[in-house]
């Protein structure tokens, strides 16, 4: 797979767990859980580590990625960099595991298990 197309990949996996980590927040205010201020704190944390980290994608390689369709079973990115540009399919399922990858890299307390939903 071209490096190209990895990057706007880890980019897409990226935006994707940080709307998944704030559809959390908003499912953990509404909740009655104990201990919910400490989870969301941490996730909001999590979701400043990965915007930072994209801003840095974004500026190291002038990348710009954008949706141009999106059905119930899959979505059409195009995208451009400073070397490339060019449009890719991703299917439900491999927009599901690109979140997950994402999720589980930046999630860093293993006792609080996140909760993953597709919602793409």
């Amino acid at each position: 797979m071209d490096d190209q197309v990895k990057l706007v990949l880890e980019y897409i996996g990226l935006s994707l767990a940080c709307k998944n980590f704030e559809n959390d927040i908003k499912l953990y205010e509404k909740s009655e859980l104990h201990g919910k201020r400490i989870y969301i704190a941490k996730t909001e944390a999590v979701i400043e580590t990965i915007k930072q980290h994209q801003e840095q994608l974004r500026r190291a390689n002038r990348l710009y990625v954008k949706v141009i369709h999106s059905t119930t079973v899959s979505r059409e990115y195009q995208w451009r960099t400073r070397y490339d540009n060019g449009t890719v399919r991703l299917t439900s399922q491999q927009l599901y595991r690109l979140t997950e990858k994402a999720c589980r890299l930046y999630w860093v307390d293993k006792n609080i298990e996140f909760e993953l939903k597709p919602f793409y």
